[in-house]
C-alpha cells in the first residue's frame, strides 16, 4: 500500500489534522546507527495475571540494552528475481510506454485487473489506484482514506478464527465465520492497527498500534490484560516460549532507525537486536533455530541465527517485503508488496519455488500457511490494497473464504481453538513426557486437549515432529 505525503507513523503521531492528509508509506531516506544505552517500556496490566506471574497494576521497566550483537553485514547475500507487472500482463498494459511522462487511464486499468481477478464477491472493488512509472516499471498507489467499514464474510465456514489488523480501517478484528463474521473488534477514531499475532499456548492476541506508541494484548475472552507503551511497533510476533518480539523504535528515535526487540510479558525484561538497522519492518517469523525479519523499507529479508542473534543471510531484490512466515515444511513465505505477489522460497536453497498468480493480489500485507484442520495447506493472505483477506488453495488458486470490504487489512493470522488445532490425516501415535514418564495417546487432537486442560505450570510437553508455525502448533 503506497500513499503520498507523510510517513504513516509521522502522520499518526501528529494528530487528526495530519491523518486527513494523503501520505507516503515509505518515501524517506533510511540509515543505520547504534541504539542508545537505555530502553524504557511501561506496561499497564488491566486484568489479574496470576497464571502468568504478573502483578496487576502499573509499573515501569527500565533495562540497559546497549549491546548490539550484529556484525557489519550478514554472512551471505542472495538477490531474488524482481517481478514486472506490466510484462506479466501485456494484455492490461499493452499500450503503456515505460517513461516518466506516461499518462494512465487508471479506472480502465483497474477494471481490467478486476476482470481477471478471482473473487467470491464480484460486487466489491478495492480503492481507486493511481498508476505511475518508477525505475522503468509500472507501479500504483492508493490514497489514505481513514474510515471504519462493515466487513463481509463469504465462502466456506472455517474451523478457525482469524485475527486481523487494519491500518486505514482503524480497527483490530477477530473474525469467526461459524458465527457470522465479526466476533470482536477494538479501536478508536485515530488508532491504526499495523500488526497482529496470536500465541496458541497461552491464547493471547497482541495488536500493534505504532501511531500511539503501544501494543495491546488480549486474552481468549477478548479482555485486555497488557498495554505495552514506549515502543512504536510495525511488526509483532510471539515466539514458542511466549516472548513477544517486535520491530519498532522508541519514541525518541526515528522510524527508519528501528530495532528488533524481545519483550517478556512475565518478567517485563526486554532486549534489543539489530540496533537502529531496520526501517518499517513488517514481518517476523520463527523456525527451529532461526528468525526471519522483513526489513521492509530496505527491500530485504534477514535470516537470523537465534544462537547468536546475528544475521546469517540477507535476501534482497524485493519491493517492500511485508509479512512473512514459515510453512510446515520449512519453506519461507513472503508477501512482496510492490511486486503484488506472495512468494515461496525453499529454506534449503533459498530459491523461489512458487509464487501467486499474476495480479491476483494487490499489495499483499501478510501470508501464512494453515497447518491444521479442514483447510490444512491453504494460505491465509491479507490482500491489503485488494480490500480483503482470503483463505486460498495455492495449487488451484481456489478461494475457500473471503472477508471483503476491509480498509487497509495489513496483517492476518489464524486463531485455532486447542481442540481443533490438529486433525491427523492418518492415525498416528504421539508421546507426552511428564514427570511420571511417557504416556502414549492416539491423536494429536487429544494431545492438544490434554495440554490445554492442564494448569499452565503443570502442562505436559508434546513431543512430535511438528515445528512452531505461525502461531499454530
Amino acid at each position: 500500500m503506497n500513499l503520498f505525503g507523510l510517513h504513516p507513523f509521522q502522520q499518526a503521531n501528529s494528530g487528526l489534522n495530519a491523518m486527513s492528509q494523503e501520505r507516503s508509506l515509505r518515501r524517506l531516506s533510511a540509515g543505520a546507527r547504534t541504539l542508545g544505552a537505555a530502553m524504557l517500556f511501561s506496561v499497564v496490566v488491566t486484568y489479574p495475571m496470576a497464571v502468568l506471574g504478573v502483578v496487576s497494576g502499573l509499573f515501569q521497566i527500565s533495562e540497559n540494552i546497549g549491546h548490539d550483537s550484529v556484525g557489519p553485514r550478514p554472512m551471505l547475500s542472495i538477490a531474488v528475481p524482481p517481478i514486472d507487472i506490466a510484462k506479466s500482463h501485456p494484455e492490461i498494459f499493452q499500450s503503456v510506454s515505460l517513461n516518466e511522462n506516461t499518462s494512465f487511464d487508471n479506472k480502465a486499468i483497474l477494471r481490467n485487473i478486476l476482470a481477471q481477478r478471482i473473487a467470491l464477491r464480484s460486487d466489491f472493488a478495492p480503492p481507486d489506484l493511481s498508476f505511475y512509472i518508477q525505475d522503468g516499471k509500472v507501479n500504483f498507489s492508493t490514497d489514505a482514506h481513514y474510515a471504519t467499514s462493515e466487513p463481509n464474510c463469504v465462502g466456506k465456514t472455517l474451523d478457525f478464527e482469524i485475527a486481523a489488523s487494519t491500518s486505514l480501517g482503524l480497527r483490530g478484528y477477530i473474525f469467526d465465520t461459524s458465527k457470522g463474521c465479526v466476533a470482536f473488534q477494538v479501536g478508536e477514531y485515530d488508532t491504526s492497527y499495523y500488526a497482529v499475532t496470536f500465541d496458541p499456548d497461552r491464547m493471547l492476541t497482541a495488536y500493534a498500534i505504532p501511531g500511539k506508541g503501544r501494543i495491546e494484548v488480549f486474552d481468549e475472552n477478548h479482555i485486555k490484560i497488557h498495554e505495552i507503551k514506549g515502543i512504536n511497533a510495525s511488526a509483532v510476533e510471539f515466539d514458542p516460549d511466549g516472548a513477544l518480539w517486535m520491530v519498532g523504535w522508541r519514541e525518541s528515535d526515528a522510524w527508519d532507525k528501528a530495532s528488533l526487540f524481545k519483550f517478556d510479558l512475565v518478567t517485563g525484561k526486554s532486549e534489543a537486536f539489530l540496533a537502529g538497522q531496520l526501517a518499517d519492518g513488517r514481518g517476523i517469523a520463527f523456525n527451529d533455530d532461526q528468525i526471519a525479519v522483513a526489513d521492509t523499507f530496505h527491500h530485504r529479508v534477514l535470516i537470523i541465527d537465534q544462537a547468536t542473534n546475528a544475521p546469517k543471510l540477507e535476501m534482497t531484490g524485493f519491493s517492500y517485503p511485508n509479512g512473512l512466515s514459515f510453512a510446515e515444511n520449512g519453506d519461507l513465505l513472503i508477501a512482496d508488496e510492490h511486486h503484488h505477489a506472495v512468494r515461496r522460497f525453499s529454506s534449503k536453497s533459498w530459491q523461489e519455488v512458487w509464487r501467486s498468480p499474476n495480479l491476483q493480489l494487490l499489495s499483499p500485507g501478510s501470508v501464512e500457511e494453515i497447518n491444521f484442520g479442514k483447510f490444512a495447506g491453504n494460505l491465509l493472505i491479507s490482500d491489503t490494497d485488494g480490500g480483503r483477506i482470503i483463505v486460498v488453495d495455492p495449487k488451484t488458486w481456489t478461494i475457500q473464504h473471503e472477508i471483503s470490504n476491509l480498509n487497509g487489512a495489513v496483517d492476518a493470522t489464524a486463531v485455532f481453538d486447542p481442540k481443533n488445532r490438529a486433525v491427523p490425516s492418518e492415525p498416528e501415535k504421539y508421546s507426552l513426557r511428564s514427570v511420571d514418564g511417557n504416556v502414549t495417546i492416539a491423536s494429536l487432537s487429544l494431545a492438544a486437549v490434554a495440554i490445554h486442560d492442564f494448569p499452565t505450570e503443570q502442562r505436559l510437553v508434546l513431543k512430535t515432529d511438528r515445528k512452531w508455525r505461525n502461531g499454530q502448533r
